[in-house]
């Protein structure tokens, strides 16, 4: 997303794209927000729940780079998040993004 308009911190621009994820999805609450490393970038893990009849979990991983916003998104279902945790942090932490500056 570019932010060239509207710079954002790393945190302003996760508090942004929950709010998208808010919107978007009905039934959905924020169950935890941490500070995360994405990228090499200082950046924000949350995982929200969704309830109701096909529950699932949903985790954004968000961070900048100068003025663009990036984000990575997993949903799956409640059981599974615990064993995908692992290997999805992972790759959100070990993500390489080849930026040039213009």
């Amino acid at each position: 997303n570019d932010l060239s308009e509207f710079p954002r911190t790393a945190e302003e621009y996760a508090t942004i794209m929950i709010d998208q994820l808010l919107m978007v999805f009905s039934g959905v609450e924020v169950f935890k927000k941490i500070s995360f490393p994405v990228a090499g970038q200082e950046g924000y893990r949350t995982v929200l729940r969704m309830k109701g009849d096909d529950s699932k979990t949903i985790v954004v991983y968000a961070f900048t780079i100068e003025n663009t916003g990036y984000s990575l998104l997993y949903i799956g279902a409640d059981e599974r998040y615990p064993k995908d945790r692992v290997l999805i942090d992972v790759m959100a932490a070990s993500l390489r993004v080849r930026y040039l500056p213009s």
